[in-house]
């Protein structure tokens, strides 16, 4: 007989998460690292938007278009290019031979992370080891050091 699970979406996404921060950290595997992350993050955007609250991407990307990078719908796709490439083999948007696959895996997570906390979930133990590995190694890439 089959045993079945009843799985939430908030914690099958940060499930997911928490892989993909293991898998960053502790392994180097970048690629399962992206496609982990952007599904967690696809998770907590569907949550997110239920309840009519902007998501990480929504940022990032409104930020860069005030910024002039572009207008927000083309923003969207290159932030976006380098997950879709590794899941539907997509090249007509991304250069997969000059990818800095750490840097798109920090980035997935990163954008994973401000949406789990966006929910009001908590932050799981890895989520907290993932930003202390990125302040100890990456601290280029905080405007200022989150509060946790």
């Amino acid at each position: 007989m089959k045993k079945l699970f009843n799985v939430p979406a908030t914690d099958a996404g940060v499930d997911q998460l928490d892989w993909a921060i293991r898998l960053l950290i502790d392994h180097g595997a970048f690629v399962p690292a992206i496609t982990l992350a952007r599904s967690a993050r696809g998770v907590f955007e569907v949550l997110l938007q239920r309840v009519q609250t902007d998501t990480a991407f929504d940022s990032v990307r409104a930020g860069l278009a005030d910024r002039g990078y572009g207008k927000l719908d083309e923003v969207g796709k290159i932030i976006n290019a380098p997950s879709n490439f590794l899941k539907h083999a997509d090249e007509s948007q991304f250069d997969n031979k000059s990818a800095d696959l750490q840097a798109i895996a920090i980035y997935e997570t990163t954008l994973a992370t401000i949406n789990l906390a966006r929910l009001e979930s908590g932050l799981t133990h890895e989520c907290v080891r993932f930003v202390n590995w990125i302040d100890e190694n990456h601290p280029e890439m905080w405007v200022e050091p989150p509060r946790l």
